[in-house]
C-alpha cells in the first residue's frame, strides 16, 4: 500500500510541485484506498490562478489468483474552481456490471445534438431504454460512458495531467513532461506485463514469430516459492 501511494505522490510532485500531503491512504478490509485527502481534490492553477480542480481515488487489493495486487477501481475526476460537479470523470471499474465499458470517460455537458440522437435512438439494451421517451434517465451527454481501451489499455493518471496541462494550461514545474514520461513508461510496463499474464499463448507465439526460442513448461501452474514471492510485490495495474 505504501509503495502504491509513493508512486502516486511522486507523480504529482513531479509534475504539478504537489504530493504526499494532498493523499491519503486507508486500509478498507482486505482491500486498500489512496485518495486525495479534499473531496474535491487538488487545485490546478493557470498563471497562479486556481481554474480547475482533481480528484484522485484508487481502490486496490489482490486479483482473483491471488497472487497480484491489482486496481479494482479508479477515479480521476476533473472539476471546475468552484462547482461541485465534475467536468470530466474518467473511471475504471475492474469488476463492472457489463452494462457500460469498465474503463470510460464521462462528459457533464449539454449538446442538442446529443440529446436529440439518445432520445430518438433504439431500444434494444437496458442502458438504451432507460433514455428513450418514457425512460428513468435524462437524455444529456454525461449520461454516455465513453469507453477507454478496456482493462489493460485504459489511460493513466500521467495521461490525464498531460491533457489539463496542454489544453488548458495548467501551471506545472520545470521539467514536468521527465515526470510524466517516466511514470507513464512504468505504467505502460506493468499493463503489458498483466496483458502477457492474461494471454501467455500469444506472447509465446509473437516471440517465436520474431526469432525467439521459447520453452513451455509442462505445467503452467506450477511455481516455485521464490517466483511466488517476487510476485507478489509486483503490482498489476
Amino acid at each position: 500500500m505504501l509503495a502504491f501511494a509513493t508512486r502516486v505522490s511522486d507523480t504529482l510532485e513531479a509534475v504539478l510541485g504537489t504530493g504526499g500531503a494532498q493523499l491519503r491512504a486507508t486500509v478498507l478490509g482486505e482491500r486498500f484506498e489512496v485518495s486525495t485527502v479534499a473531496a474535491r481534490g487538488i487545485p490546478l492553477t493557470a498563471r497562479g490562478k486556481e481554474i480547475l480542480r482533481i480528484f484522485v481515488k484508487y481502490q486496490c487489493g489482490f486479483d482473483g489468483r491471488a497472487e497480484y495486487l491489482a486496481i479494482h477501481r479508479s477515479e480521476f475526476h476533473v472539476l471546475g474552481a468552484t462547482s461541485s460537479e465534475p467536468l470530466l470523470r474518467y473511471e475504471y471499474v475492474r469488476d463492472g456490471s457489463g452494462d457500460v465499458p469498465n474503463a470510460h470517460l464521462q462528459i457533464h455537458a449539454h449538446r442538442d445534438a446529443i440529446t436529440h440522437a439518445l432520445v430518438a435512438g433504439g431500444n434494444r439494451t437496458r442502458r438504451a431504454r432507460r433514455i428513450t421517451p418514457g425512460g428513468s434517465t435524462l437524455a444529456d451527454l454525461k449520461s454516455l460512458h465513453l469507453p477507454l481501451g478496456g482493462t489493460r489499455f485504459r489511460p493513466c493518471l500521467e495521461d490525464v495531467l498531460h491533457f489539463l496541462i496542454e489544453e488548458f494550461g495548467v501551471d506545472a514545474v520545470d521539467g514536468w513532461r521527465s515526470g510524466l514520461d517516466a511514470g507513464r513508461k512504468e505504467w505502460r510496463s506493468l499493463q503489458l506485463r498483466s496483458a502477457i499474464r492474461d494471454a501467455p499463448q500469444i506472447a509465446v507465439e509473437t516471440l517465436r514469430q520474431l526469432g525467439f526460442q521459447v520453452s513451455v513448461p509442462g505445467d503452467a501452474a506450477t511455481k516455485g516459492s521464490e517466483q511466488t514471492r517476487i510476485s507478489r510485490r509486483m503490482l498489476e495495474f
